[in-house]
């Protein structure tokens, strides 16, 4: 199984990052620490011969000098229409904030984590030590070890958000590794949205090696509804490493629309933990890789309510040399009963180069299940398909483009958020002819 060493992952760079907080940030990042030393790359028997780690330029970066809390706040972002808050988020440090006031009138609580550490540092504990999200991967433990600033957003009981919470993440600098958090308790009966775009922001791409590390821990109360979305178009020299959790309380809903466009190797893990009666998670995720992009995404969801749903789906389209691996597992534990879940994962294959392995799992402990499906293919593209839309006058490369858009569409098209199905049609577009 292939292994990672982080030169910077060290205890002198937990030290300077906790440097002017409370004794409980350095004694998190120092346990957090020693979690990601002792914890290996993939923990799963089903998934340890299937781990790809090569292409992160972690040898050729460091941590640069982010540490205590700023003494000033953020600039005050605008927040754009439609929206009900907004944050902008360079090299791991939250650099623009805001909420409109019809957010903040319904007692809405959107802070940066510095800021938070400065002026209400039980509140920040709190968030960022809550045990229902506290996940054993080993990139969760480095970004929690590691973490410069962050998000922490509060939405409280019954609050309908009249917009989503726009969350941009610039590019970090060339020569350096930036890890930042986001976690959101979304109240009973509450509704959230969350749009997270990394490396979206228009500007001329940074050339150099750099890493960028996302932790997104999300509580989810009785009867609440979070949907979430996040495109990825990092530098393609940059390492990227996502850990996205989610606790589902009873009738809770959690919905993930996320996509992976970016970066030399993006290896992500989603977990959503049923732990309520009737709760529900739909997870769509998509790849495009080119060049000698790597991809290795692990997508998870256990069933510890009763009557409790999981639709989880990947699908990952790739060209020229490049590499992915989807892989899924979805457990029903005994107490879990009337379990209904489905879990595809799929692979496209454009060129002789690229490779793929595409791995379901389900771990069941109990007998009473309403179903427990799953489906797996790694499949080339279907020239019979380019010849019969070559027929009807498409060339080829615009055919093999709308068979891929074809094929990506099933994790797509469910998306809630029309902004998030745009921005996959125009980055697959502006993509393809990439080498």
């Amino acid at each position: 199984m292939a292994d990672l060493k982080v030169p910077f992952a060290r205890a002198e760079a937990a030290d300077a990052l906790s440097e002017g907080l409370p004794g409980w940030v350095r004694e998190d990042r120092m346990g957090a620490l020693q979690a990601f030393a002792a914890t290996p790359v993939e923990t799963s028997s089903l998934f340890i011969r299937h781990v790809v780690t090569e292409g992160a330029p972690v040898d050729r970066v460091g941590l640069g000098d982010a540490g205590a809390p700023a003494a000033e706040p953020p600039a005050r972002a605008t927040v754009p229409a439609g929206f009900a808050a907004a944050a902008t988020l360079a090299d791991g440090v939250v650099t623009a904030i805001g909420t409109t006031e019809a957010a903040a009138a319904a007692g809405v609580r959107f802070s940066s984590i510095r800021q938070a550490l400065a002026t209400d540092p039980e509140w920040a504990r709190a968030r960022l030590q809550d045990p229902r999200v506290q996940s054993a991967d080993k990139f969760f433990q480095l970004t929690r070890a590691l973490y410069g600033d962050g998000l922490l957003l509060d939405v409280p009981d019954g609050v309908r958000l009249d917009g989503a919470v726009k969350v941009d993440v610039l590019d970090p600098t060339p020569g350096r590794a930036a890890f930042w958090r986001l976690s959101a308790h979304v109240g009973a009966r509450a509704h959230a949205e969350v749009e997270e775009s990394q490396g979206l922001g228009g500007a001329a791409r940074p050339a150099g090696p750099a890493v960028a590390g996302v932790s997104t821990e999300s509580v989810v109360g009785e009867g609440a509804e979070l949907n979430y979305t996040a495109v990825g178009n990092l530098s393609r020299e940059c390492g990227v490493f996502i850990n996205r959790q989610a606790h589902a309380a009873a009738r809770a809903k959690v919905r993930f629309s996320l996509a992976n466009f970016g970066g030399a190797l993006t290896k992500s893990l989603v977990h959503t933990q049923l732990s309520g009666d009737a709760s529900e998670v739909k997870h769509a995720e998509v790849a495009f890789g080119t060049g000698t992009q790597r991809f290795d995404l692990s997508s998870f969801a256990t069933h510890e309510g009763r009557r409790a749903k999981s639709d989880v789906l990947a699908r990952a389209a790739l060209r020229n040399r490049s590499k992915g691996n989807v892989k899924g597992m979805i457990k029903i534990e005994h107490r879990g009963a009337d379990a209904d879940s489905y879990l595809g994962q799929f692979a496209l294959l454009l060129d002789p180069g690229a490779k793929a392995v595409a791995i379901p799992g389900l771990e069941i402990e109990t007998s009473q299940v309403l179903r427990a499906k799953h489906a797996a293919s790694v499949s080339q593209i279907d020239e019979s398909q380019v010849f019969y839309l070559g027929s009807r006058g498409v060339d080829a490369d615009g055919a093999r483009r709308l068979i891929v858009e074809g094929f990506l569409s099933p994790a797509v098209a469910g998306s809630r958020s029309g902004a998030f199905r745009e921005t996959v049609r125009a980055l697959v577009e502006s993509r393809w002819g990439e080498a």
